[in-house]
């Protein structure tokens, strides 16, 4: 088994629910190839704002609460694990038809046009003199 480089191993002192936060956002970040070494101080920080939000909201503190949940998002945004960032990062744009410049302008077949007064399935009786 390789050894893991320093950057991806566990803070110190969390409890096991929250390094499996860790772990699965490590893991998410690197499927996505969003993840860099760099970036190990801002995800133990989302680590620790999960944590201090969840403390603070069992310990009835609402504005405590509130703003690490918010602190915590904020880094999520950061991190790119957010559905909003992963947008505006481009890490959910879907590769490129590799064969949408191959036919040029063309869409593919056409419908015949019908004319605008009747619609294109109308069994109605065709009006006189219509053939």
């Amino acid at each position: 088994m390789a050894a893991v480089p320093e950057a991806e191993k566990r803070p110190q002192g969390l409890e096991l629910l929250w390094c499996h936060a860790w772990d699965q956002a490590l893991k998410v970040m690197k499927a996505r190839g969003t993840w860099d070494r760099s970036l190990r101080p801002f995800l133990d920080e989302y680590v620790y704002a999960l944590r201090a939000a969840q403390l603070a909201r069992e310990a009835g503190r609402p504005v405590d609460w509130d703003r690490h949940a918010k602190r915590a998002l904020a880094l999520a945004d950061l991190l790119v694990l957010t559905p909003a960032a992963r947008r505006s990062s481009g890490a959910d744009a879907r590769p490129e038809d590799p064969f949408a410049g191959l036919d040029g302008a063309d869409d593919g077949p056409r419908l015949a046009r019908q004319p605008p007064d009747r619609p294109m399935y109308d069994r109605s009786p065709k009006p006189e003199g219509d053939a």
